[in-house]
């Protein structure tokens, strides 16, 4: 991609020295400045919209980053007070939340839509300006899928912290707990937010906005490449970085190798 023809605020991009994971100069902090870059390669590029327009859209994207990342800290702290069994202030918490900006902020993250093909902006953009993938292994000849039980293990190891940006994360388990003490305590939690769907029917907003905050085990080198699963190939990953990443080598985005607790690159 082109990092040149477009001046990206200078958080996005990492300190000096910094190295992707193949050992090559990195560009980008993380994998969700990556995707913001290359929408703003593709909007100047092939949607051919004025500098005014990029600054405008860049906006937008550092105030859904801002947002995803501030949600996610509210919920961490929601997680602890059901932690320390202290329902109400946890429930007042859930209920402070705004969920149609949450999902606002989720979307324009990770899935926004090209505004005329109607597909995934980020995933159209990379085919057309990223590097081709490497070869993909049949499906037969991949290592296991991720079970719960790995996302738990790699947020355990990390702490909570997302390897790729450092955003808070809730495991796996935590939201199960929540999601449960919701269901039986659905007075005190408010789970009445919708959302449209793309086939246009209604679903509930509460599920959207956990899953904004979990924090996903993200295999180092994909198993589409042949990545292994296990916890040298494994870390935690918050939504953020995760989804926007897919299947392409962060080497391949210019984004910054994962920082990985010890007991994640010991091999086993």
């Amino acid at each position: 991609m082109n990092t040149d023809g477009w001046k990206f605020p200078s958080a996005w991009r990492c300190d000096p020295g910094e190295l992707a994971p193949d050992n090559t100069p990195a560009v980008f902090e993380c994998a969700p400045y990556a995707s913001m870059a290359i929408r703003l390669q593709y909007r100047r590029e092939v949607l051919e919209q004025s500098e005014e327009e990029l600054e405008l859209w860049c906006n937008n994207y550092e105030r859904g980053w801002d947002g995803f990342v501030a949600h996610a800290r509210k919920m961490r702290n929601i997680v602890k007070y059901l932690d320390e069994d202290d329902l109400g202030r946890a429930a007042l918490m859930w209920n402070e939340i705004d969920q149609a900006q949450t999902d606002k902020d989720f979307r324009i993250v990770l899935a926004e839509r090209e505004p005329y093909k109607g597909c995934n902006l980020v995933t159209h953009a990379w085919k057309l300006y990223g590097p081709p993938n490497p070869p993909s292994v049949p499906k037969s000849e991949r290592d296991r899928a991720l079970k719960p039980s790995d996302s738990n293990a790699a947020w355990q190891r990390s702490e909570g912290q997302c390897g790729g940006c450092g955003t808070p994360t809730i495991s796996h388990s935590q939201r199960d707990r929540l999601h449960r003490k919701m269901k039986n305590s659905s007075i005190r939690f408010d789970m009445t937010p919708t959302y449209v769907q793309h086939d246009g029917k209604q679903a509930p907003l509460w599920n959207q906005v956990t899953i904004a905050a979990k924090g996903v085990a993200d295999h180092v080198v994909a198993r589409s490449q042949g990545g292994q699963t296990i916890v040298a190939n494994l870390t935690n990953t918050c939504a953020g970085c995760n989804y926007s990443k897919g299947d392409v080598p962060l080497e391949a985005m210019r984004v910054a190798d994962y920082r990985r607790p010890a007991a994640e690159t010991d091999p086993q």
